[in-house]
Formats: structure tokens, sequence, C-alpha cells
């Protein structure tokens, strides 16, 4: 017991005389050591996905398609389609198939367009054609496509189907000009053909805008047929020469109606393509510029004569 008492009182002292050593010593900068840069483990590889990731596909073609294709199968092919799309379709699904309904039979297959809830919006045609915007009223039809359309100082105002000359009787393209116009008058052609709305374009060779079967393809005596409904639109809307009092002088041209294009009958109609292509029918404004150009001086006369002065 002695001996450990001696011992704790030896430390006690021990310690008393180092912090009395610390205390005289002079302060000392203890440099400082800069850590060692450890070099990260490396990171194990990730395992590999087994799961099929999902494709992320463009807009465009996520978007649903323009338009489909539709095979009728019954002989009441209008009902049929009626009861498919809706009768208040039916007007609009004709017309992008250059169809009237007495063509429409079992086995035709008809393009749908996606979106039928404004005829206008599927027109081929340029909307706008600044470069007319001050002739009053024009036509252009498109052979090529077999449409035609209406325009009022550079606005479109109406498009439809046509059938024109058939490949025995093409229509010839050119500029023409409104003559005369009537209700109901008989073909040159076949006395038994009633054409209603026939607006006269060329007095000599018998070339009309009227009213007549529309089977999906070209098919008149060079005359351009429209559906009822477009062929009297047309009758009330275009305007017709005016004569000299003995008939004999032009005073006034009648609306101009532009004819172009080529239809390819080897080869599938433009429209018939729209499911797999939806831009197979459009008319490019080049295109329609370039008519205006090589017509300027009789669409423009007044432009003409000052330029020439």
């Amino acid at each position: 017991m002695f001996i450990k008492t001696l011992f704790f009182l030896f430390c006690i002292s021990l310690g008393f005389s180092v912090s009395i050593f610390f205390s005289n010593t002079p302060d000392v900068t203890i440099p400082h050591i800069p850590a060692q840069e450890i070099s990260p483990a490396p990171l194990e590889t990730p395992p590999l996905i087994t799961e099929p990731i999902p494709e992320i596909l463009p807009e465009k073609i996520l978007k649903e398609k323009a338009y489909t294709s539709l095979t009728l199968t019954s002989f009441t092919s209008l009902l049929e389609l009626e009861k498919k799309i809706g009768k208040e379709y039916i007007d609009t699904v004709l017309r992008i198939n250059r169809l009237d309904s007495e063509h429409l039979s079992k086995n035709t297959t008809l393009v749908i367009p996606s979106d039928m809830s404004d005829y206008m919006t599927l027109s081929p045609f340029p909307k706008e054609l600044p470069e007319i915007n001050t002739i009053p009223k024009i036509i252009f039809v498109s052979q090529k496509i077999q449409a035609f359309a209406a325009y009022e100082y550079g606005k479109q105002i109406l498009w439809g189907p046509v059938s024109s000359g058939k490949k025995s009787t093409p229509t010839p393209n050119n500029l023409y000009f409104a003559n005369w116009k009537a209700k109901r008058t008989i073909s040159t052609s076949n006395d038994t053909w009633i054409l209603n709305w026939n607006v006269n374009i060329e007095n000599h060779l018998g070339i009309s805008l009227h009213q007549y079967d529309l089977p999906g393809y070209p098919a008149s005596h060079s005359c351009i047929r429209l559906l009822e409904a477009d062929a009297l639109w047309v009758y009330n809307w275009i305007d017709q020469w005016e004569l000299s009092k003995n008939g004999q002088i032009v005073l006034v041209k009648g609306t101009p109606v532009i004819i172009f294009g080529e239809y390819d009958y080897k080869e599938t109609p433009p429209w018939k393509l729209l499911p797999e292509n939806e831009y197979a029918t459009i008319i490019p404004s080049i295109e329609i510029t370039n008519l205006i150009s090589m017509y300027k001086e009789e669409l423009f006369p007044e432009i003409t004569e000052n330029s020439s002065l």
C-alpha cells in the first residue's frame, strides 16, 4: 500500500515538471504537411440492361396518318359507306376520290381523310396567290390531279373534283375565258347528253364546264365535268363575256379559266397514293406562278400596255 502511494506522488510531480518545461519553451511553428491525394477506387462496371428500351419516335411518325384506305364489300355500297364514316362525310369522301355517288360499287377502294371537319383544308391548291390579287375571279383546272380551284383576288374560295377529256378526246391545255352560259343545254357530240349548268369557255370547239358523271378518271369528250353542286356554284359565280349590240365583238372577256397539267393514264391516280404520301396531289405555288407568267399578257393587259409605252 505504501509503495502504491509513493508511485502516485511520483507521477504527479513528473506531470507538473513537464508542464513547467513546455510553458517556458518559445513558440514553435509546426510546418503544414499537405495530405496526400488518394486515388479513388475504380468503379465497378454496371450490369448490362437486358430489358428493351422503349423507342422514341419522331412526332410526325407518331401522329395519325392523314389518309387511310377503305374497300367497300357490299352491293349497297353507299349505305355501307354511311355506316362506316357517317352520312355527313359522304360528300367529302366522294370529292377526294373524284367520284359521284352513282359510281360507288362493291370492291371500290376509297381514300378516307382522317380529319374531315373542314373540306377546304384538304385542298391541293395554294390557299393564296399574291401575284393575282388584282384579278377579281379566276379558275385553275389541273388535269394531272383532276381537280379545280376558284380564286377571288388571289384567295382560294372553292375547290373540287373534275373529269377532264379522256385519252382519245383530251382537253387542250390553255388559258380560256368564260363566254356564254346556260342552265341546260345539249352536247354537240351526242344529242342524248344533257348538260346542266353549262359554262362555255371555247365556242368553236364546244369546250365547257358543266355537270356530268364523275367516274374517278378522265372520261369526257374534252369538256370539264363537275359535281352537281360545284357546277351550280360555278354557273352562278362566274362572269360571262360582254358582246357588242350585233354580237360580233367581245367588249369584255369573261372570267379566266386556266387548264394545265397532264394526266398519266399508265400510273396510279395521284389521290390513290394519299395514304402513303399525304402530299401526292399538292400543286406547288411555283407551278401556278409559272402559268400566270406564261399568260400575263392576257391576264394583265393594262399592265402589259403600260410597260410597252
